[in-house]
């Protein structure tokens, strides 16, 4: 029986879980009726063509049919047509287990916006997790977020969650797939939400058809996400990289003869050092059109991006490349001069052609990249 106000939505997505998704929906009935919970139970259903829907509703579930393919979409369905003040979310395939969920109901009244199970800090039954997903792939993810969005979890791939339906429905997702799981949590992280980590079991799934996760497939979907949601990981901070590095290359080849270890730097350092120097620039450049784009967009609007948006002008952005440009051709116009004065002849100026270069180079793409972030702009409150 499904309450008509209630307090929990227990939603699963679901997709050809016959073998399991009865007894999914037993625990959930168990744990309602241990607690005495005002609650629903929601499968958001993926377009199965096996009994599960049937079995669901039989078993005292709500059925939700979402049209659109993917763990994500599912997701995204189930919680827009959710009831409850709270959501706790689990797979169909009984690998987490409803019935062990008092915690999260506690950490979710006690004002968490967001609550989520650690199976590494709690125990994982033998088979249940490859090798590859509990020592690699998940422990890297987790590093990348927490380093990128400052959630300090210390498992991300994680499907066990509860969250405030307000706070969740506030947000908006864009993803459909099995990165929905990071979506969420970059989303947790930009919008400073209270987050509550708790050690769970972790079983080995009851299904008997082939599992819904394709490691390396959707392991790049998430890393991808992760990387896109933050332009400045994903461009700038490399970008500011190459161009240190480059700079710190080539710029002391201007004034000397540099000897390493018995090995004299020659010309084909001060190319490399301005190649990473242009590099820089194109990336930064980038990286600033991205936040832009996200900024006005409302894709993901982060402190970095609102800077960029009120300080950035085509003008000024004009004035930066034009005096890049002005620079390299002063530099140009020495070197044209020295080769003169040398009748010309031979003139030992290779590096300051190639510092000339990479002034002149940086300046046009400069230039052009600020009438693309402009256009970008555009219809935006900081547009002028």
């Amino acid at each position: 029986m499904q309450a008509k106000n209630p307090e929990i939505t227990f939603l699963i997505p679901c997709l050809n879980e016959e073998a399991t998704i009865g007894l999914v929906i037993r625990r959930c009935r168990a744990l309602i009726e241990q607690l005495s919970l005002q609650a629903e139970i929601l499968v958001s259903d993926n377009g199965s063509n096996d009994q599960s829907a049937a079995i669901a509703q039989d078993a005292g579930a709500r059925i939700s049919h979402c049209p659109l393919r993917g763990y994500g979409a599912a997701l995204r369905h189930g919680i827009a047509h959710a009831r409850g003040q709270y959501i706790i979310m689990g797979d169909a395939d009984d690998s987490y287990r409803f019935d062990e969920a008092e915690p999260f109901i506690a950490a979710l009244r006690a004002n968490a916006d967001l609550v989520i199970g650690s199976r590494l800090k709690g125990s994982i039954e033998k088979g249940a997790m490859p090798a590859l997903h509990r020592y690699l792939g998940t422990p890297v993810l987790t590093q990348i977020l927490n380093t990128f969005y400052g959630t300090r979890i210390s498992d991300c791939n994680c499907g066990l969650r509860g969250f405030n339906t307000k706070k969740i429905n506030a947000v908006s997702f864009f993803s459909t797939g099995m990165e929905f799981a990071s979506e969420m949590l970059i989303q947790a992280g930009i919008n400073r939400w209270r987050i509550t980590e708790l050690p769970i079991a972790y079983y080995r799934d009851g299904r008997k058809n082939r599992a819904h996760l394709r490691r390396w497939r959707d392991g790049w979907r998430h890393l991808r996400l992760i990387m896109l949601y933050s332009a400045k990981h994903a461009f700038i901070l490399p970008g500011f990289f190459l161009l240190v590095v480059g700079t710190a290359i080539l710029i002391p080849l201007l004034f000397r003869t540099i000897t390493i270890a018995g090995h004299t730097l020659e010309i084909h350092f001060a190319i490399l050092g301005g190649l990473l120097m242009i590099s820089g620039i194109s990336t930064i450049t980038m990286g600033i059109a991205a936040e832009i784009f996200s900024h006005v967009r409302g894709f993901h609007i982060t402190a970095l991006g609102s800077r960029i948006a009120a300080v950035f002008t085509l003008e000024r952005g004009i004035m930066v490349g034009g005096a890049l440009l002005l620079a390299g051709l002063t530099l140009d116009t020495w070197i044209l001069f020295e080769w003169i004065n040398v009748q010309f002849g031979s003139l030992d100026k290779g590096v300051h052609a190639i510092a000339a270069s990479v002034l002149i180079v940086g300046g046009i793409h400069v230039f052009f990249a600020s009438f693309l972030i402009n256009l970008l702009m555009v219809g935006s409150k900081t547009y002028e």
